[in-house]
């Protein structure tokens, strides 16, 4: 993951919301395996357990997901269509991972956001629950979306500052860069 020097106080600030974001996301799934674990030693053992464990799991899952959106994206671990670079030149790979894509997923995460952000906002109106053995109020699990879907947001707009102030070169070799290939500090490098 980048230092966030590029940005200066807001990168590093963005880098490290987003780093915090993947260490709960991972805390919750070690949780959610170690009680769905529990719950089936209970069932298989003792022919016992917790209706509850599945009111966990659903609860756990929208969590899971998106603290990890902001994090994947800024590692380069989010999944790509490289069918669509193979069928254009150089330029048209350029163009596509240069201007085209950014653009794109900001706006689908800006979207994102705001739908979710609205979903929330009625949930929390309408005071709908989970239903289950743990009524939870639904606001309680889709908060995270909206919250995290804007730091996903903030992280992509400024990453992607930095490429789009770039000329969009065409190497020697014939193969469009990733778009983070001049940030050698994202895999460990110094």
């Amino acid at each position: 993951m980048r230092s966030g020097s590029d940005g200066g106080w807001l990168g590093r600030s963005l880098a490290w919301l987003s780093a915090l974001a993947v260490q709960l996301s991972a805390g919750v799934i070690v949780v959610t395996m170690i009680v769905v674990t529990g719950n089936a030693v209970l069932r298989y053992f003792f022919k016992s357990g917790s209706g509850a464990v599945f009111d966990i799991e659903r609860f756990a899952f929208p969590f899971i997901i998106f603290l990890g959106l902001a994090a994947t994206n800024r590692s380069d671990g989010h999944a790509r269509v490289g069918l669509l670079l193979g069928l254009v030149g150089a330029k048209g790979r350029q163009l596509l991972l240069r201007r085209l894509v950014p653009c794109l997923a900001m706006i689908y995460i800006a979207a994102l956001a705001v739908s979710t952000g609205v979903l929330t906002w009625r949930y929390a109106q309408g005071g709908t629950t989970i239903g289950g053995l743990m009524p939870v109020p639904l606001w309680m699990m889709t908060i995270v979306m909206p919250v995290t879907t804007l730091l996903a947001l903030a992280v992509l707009a400024l990453d992607y500052r930095r490429f789009w102030n770039q000329p969009a070169a065409i190497p020697s070799h014939g193969h469009a860069p990733e778009p983070h290939a001049a940030d050698h500090d994202r895999r460990g490098g110094a």
